[in-house]
């Protein structure tokens, strides 16, 4: 069974290893998944859409989340462009799909706005709406309306004091219908890596106690 977030962004195409493209699963329903037309940004601004999903053509799809990284293939029951444009897929059976375990530290879910900076000191960008979504020992997940650097500064404030980390990007995803970005990065150095750990054992504490 495929589990997923509200909204979750995919990657798709019509053959295995074959051009890739970008969705939005919608919801579940009635042994369906309803997903938004499949897109790429070919250039800043300007979008090419997958064409030619007709009933019953086969349809492969993969995504992460929750640490663990989903592999699935289904046929398409019907597209439509009414009331907006969207794909219905037979929700995949069990043995089309594949999972990856992709996480050795376990990641705990944040919502906490950060403060954004280059790692060049004489660098004044200033990056705007910056969340960090979940984060681990190795790794932080963040949502960002601001484009951000590959390597770059993350500070946000623990209630006791300011942690700093610093981070290089891994994965990056475009959601173009509310123009934000998802960045999966690497945490490569902690200000204080003792209360950094500390820290995260409280989220822990936090998340096993809801």
């Amino acid at each position: 069974m495929l589990k997923f977030d509200n909204n979750q962004l995919i990657n798709v195409s019509k053959t295995f290893r074959g051009e890739n493209f970008y969705a939005n699963i919608l919801a579940n329903v009635n042994n369906t998944l309803i997903i938004t037309r499949p897109y790429k940004e070919v250039e800043p601004g300007k979008f090419r859409y997958l064409e030619y999903l007709a009933p019953r053509s086969m349809l492969y799809g993969d995504y992460e989340f929750d640490g663990v990284h989903y592999y699935f293939r289904t046929i398409v029951i019907k597209s439509s462009y009414t009331p907006f444009p969207h794909v219905i897929l037979k929700e995949p059976e069990k043995n089309d799909i594949k999972t990856k375990i992709l996480r050795k530290a376990s990641r705990y879910k944040t919502i906490l706005p950060l403060r954004i900076s280059e790692t060049d000191e004489e660098s004044h960008v200033e990056f705007e709406e910056v969340y960090s979504l979940d984060i681990s020992l190795t790794g932080i997940g963040i949502l960002s309306y601001s484009d951000l650097p590959n390597r770059f500064n993350a500070k946000f404030f623990s209630g006791i004091k300011d942690i700093q980390l610093t981070c290089e990007v891994k994965k990056k995803k475009k959601n173009i219908f509310d123009n934000f970005n998802l960045y999966g990065c690497e945490i490569v150095e902690i200000s204080d890596k003792n209360f950094f750990e500390r820290f995260i054992n409280n989220l822990r504490i936090i998340m096993e106690t809801k």
